[in-house]
C-alpha cells in the first residue's frame, strides 16, 4: 500500500526547500561543533607551547649566563699570551643549585646532552690546567729527572682542552637558540 502525496509543484518545491534548509542547517551545526573543537585544541596547543617557550627561555637565559661565566674562566685561566684579568670566582651554592635545578627539569634531551658535554669538556680543561700549574710550581731542583718538554706538552694538552670546552659551550648555546626558535 502506498500513500499518495497529493502535492502540487509549488508545494514540492517548498518541501524540497525546507528539507534542504534542514540539511544545510544540520550540516552547519555539525561543522561548527567540529570546527570549535579543533579551534579549542589549537588554542590549547598554542598556550602549552607559549608556556614551554617561556619556561625554557628563562632556564636557558640562566644556563647561558653560567656558560658565559665558564667561557670567561676558560679564556682567563693560564692564558697563552700575556696576563689577563682573573677568572671569575666559582658560583656560590645558591647560584649553583638554582642553575642546576633549571638544567635538571627544563632542557630538551638534545640540549641536556650538549650541556653535559660542555661540563665534561670544562672539567677536562680544569684537570689539565691543574697539571700544568703543578709542573710550573715544581722547584728547578725537582725537575732534574723530568723531560724538559713536560711543561710544553701539558700546556698543549690544556690549550686543546680549552678549545674543545669553548666549542662545546658554543654548541650548547646554539642548540638552545635553535630550540627556542622552533617552539
Amino acid at each position: 500500500m502506498t500513500l499518495p502525496l497529493a502535492l502540487s509543484g509549488d508545494q514540492w518545491l517548498a518541501l524540497a526547500g525546507v528539507l534542504s534548509g534542514v540539511l544545510v542547517g544540520g550540516g552547519g551545526l555539525v561543522f561548527a561543533y567540529f570546527n570549535g573543537k579543533s579551534e579549542r585544541q589549537h588554542g590549547e596547543r598554542l598556550a602549552r607551547s607559549s608556556r614551554l617557550h617561556e619556561q625554557r627561555f628563562t632556564a636557558y637565559r640562566e644556563i647561558s649566563r653560567l656558560l658565559e661565566r665558564q667561557r670567561l674562566y676558560l679564556t682567563r685561566t693560564e692564558p697563552f699570551l700575556g696576563p689577563k684579568a682573573d677568572p671569575p670566582p666559582p658560583l656560590d651554592d645558591e647560584e649553583w643549585a638554582m642553575v642546576s635545578g633549571l638544567a635538571a627539569i627544563s632542557p630538551s634531551e638534545d640540549v641536556l646532552a650538549a650541556l653535559e658535554d660542555a661540563s665534561e669538556r670544562a672539567g677536562d680543561f680544569e684537570s689539565d690546567a691543574f697539571l700544568l700549574r703543578r709542573i710550573k710550581a715544581r722547584p728547578p731542583a725537582a725537575r732534574v729527572d723530568e723531560d724538559p718538554d713536560d711543561e710544553l706538552k701539558a700546556r698543549t694538552t690544556m690549550d686543546a682542552a680549552r678549545g674543545e670546552a669553548l666549542d662545546a659551550i658554543s654548541e650548547a648555546q646554539r642548540k638552545m637558540r635553535e630550540e627556542l626558535a622552533e617552539l
